[in-house]
């Protein structure tokens, strides 16, 4: 890796209760590139909230390092410790604000706590608002606030002291879809801005297509897999990104006997109709009888089950004639089905 902030290496968290140990974390291996938005996304229960507080030490691992930004957390002194919580920025699901404080005052809370003079602490609050696009709410407390006002609220508390990385834990989950657009619409433009890493840890799948470029899914503990989102998308591998990607595949079980073919679109341009091109050329039908493909930036990625024709040789040209522009083709047994 050329030049990760985040390395995190066989990572594990076990804990000790009344009926047994519970293995929440086991063997986790990860690295985060400096710049990067990185997701991590997994099921009630894959471990997400244990490796949150693995990440930034509010829970100690069991086992493993977490090396963040050249230092290993688990052997730096309190005092380092410290100063390295302070260069990531916590962006919680619950928004965590103080409700006596005005949006301004919750802003400059954690620069008054670090011994920035009040004068100075406010008008960098009321920089960080205008950030946000929270200038004419800078006075309002957080009951008067919306949803996602107070979500833009607490972004701008995480920027306060000037982080290195953005943990974001579920920080859409509680808001609604269109609220959800534009708090990662502006976590997109403060990566850009600022240059900071941005870590989500979610369970949607939407908020990982819609500005992640890299993304590990966590199962039951472990990373199933990981990569870059165009090519898990494309192609998932582990039954757990299948079960998250593809969560209707198997629907097509109805189709037994017939001769199928599976397309997987990684990167060709969303805009170019390869289906219909294809209807066209050969003048002959092909039914679709699975699909699950999404648009990132402007290239198709996902699935595509189709019955082609019984015709050995029309449909064997057909699946080349889909090659030829960028897609796999393969045809399907009623095992793989």
């Amino acid at each position: 890796m050329a030049n990760p902030i985040l390395q995190i290496h066989n990572l594990s968290k076990t804990y000790t209760t009344r009926t047994g140990e519970v293995h929440a974390l086991k063997d986790v291996n990860l690295n985060v590139e400096r710049g990067d938005i990185f997701g991590i996304i997994g099921m009630s229960g894959a471990g997400k909230s244990s490796l949150v507080r693995c990440i930034n030490l509010l829970e100690k691992p069991t086992g493993g390092n977490v090396i963040f930004d050249g230092q290993d957390m688990l052997t730096i002194s309190p005092a380092e410790l410290r100063t390295a919580r302070r260069s990531i920025g916590m962006i919680f699901q619950q928004f965590n604000l103080l409700m006596q404080r005005t949006a301004l005052k919750n802003v400059s809370f954690p620069l008054e706590a670090a011994g920035v003079p009040k004068k100075e602490a406010s008008a960098r609050a009321a920089e960080l608002l205008e950030t946000v696009g929270l200038t004419e709410w800078a006075n309002s407390y957080p009951s008067q606030l919306s949803g996602g006002q107070k979500q833009r609220v607490a972004i701008a508390r995480a920027l306060a002291t000037e982080p290195k990385m953005l943990l974001c834990d579920e920080a859409t989950s509680a808001l609604d879809p269109t609220t959800t657009r534009s708090i990662l619409r502006l976590l997109q433009d403060i990566n850009r801005k600022y240059g900071i890493t941005i870590l989500i840890i979610t369970h949607q799948m939407n908020v990982i297509e819609e500005i992640c470029s890299k993304v590990a899914i966590l199962a039951d503990g472990r990373v199933a897999e990981s990569g870059s989102v165009r090519d898990i998308f494309a192609n998932p591998k582990s039954e757990a990104a299948k079960k998250l990607v593809l969560p209707d595949a198997g629907s097509e079980k109805h189709t037994l006997g017939r001769r199928l073919a599976r397309l997987v679109f990684d990167g060709v341009d969303s805009c170019e109709p390869v289906l219909a091109q294809l209807v066209l050329h050969f003048q002959a039908e092909v039914n679709i009888m699975h699909a699950d493909t999404r648009d990132l930036n402007g290239k198709a990625v996902g699935q595509m089950l189709l019955q082609l024709p019984e015709n050995q040789e029309l449909g064997d040209r057909m699946l080349e004639f889909c090659r030829a522009r960028g897609l796999t083709a393969e045809e399907v047994t009623q095992n793989e089905q």
